[in-house]
């Protein structure tokens, strides 16, 4: 695999192959993850992601759980990562991370896109 990847990490099996569609039609080399507890052992391998699309509303481990985690980690707490949700109250979505970038369910995937540009090049 390319040394540059994305880690999209979504429960929502429906959701998550939509964006792996339309990441990959850009020509982002995409690694899925299920929930929080996966996506940490993905971390666990070299390399690691350019960039992180985190669901904060998982089973096993949430993305707030895992966020704190990687948080935790010198090696993987500044990979920029961009926070998805389904939820409507902002202000309890971002209280643990107050400067994370946020895109609400639903959202423009060419917004997102625009964003994952601005973020990383490959």
């Amino acid at each position: 695999m390319n040394k540059k990847y994305i880690l999209l990490i979504e429960d929502n099996e429906s959701i998550r192959k939509s964006l792996v569609w339309a990441l990959e039609e850009e020509g982002y080399p995409i690694i899925t993850a299920s929930n929080g507890k996966h996506a940490l052992n993905s971390l666990e391998k070299e390399p690691l992601p350019s960039l992180i699309i985190l669901d904060l509303m998982m089973p096993e481990m949430d993305g707030w759980t895992f966020r704190e985690q990687q948080k935790k980690n010198p090696q993987t707490r500044e990979i920029p990562t961009i926070i998805t949700s389904a939820r409507n109250r902002l202000d309890e979505i971002l209280h643990p991370f107050p400067n994370e970038l946020l895109f609400p369910k639903p959202f423009d995937i060419n917004n997102l896109l625009e964003v994952i540009e601005q973020k990383i090049s490959f």
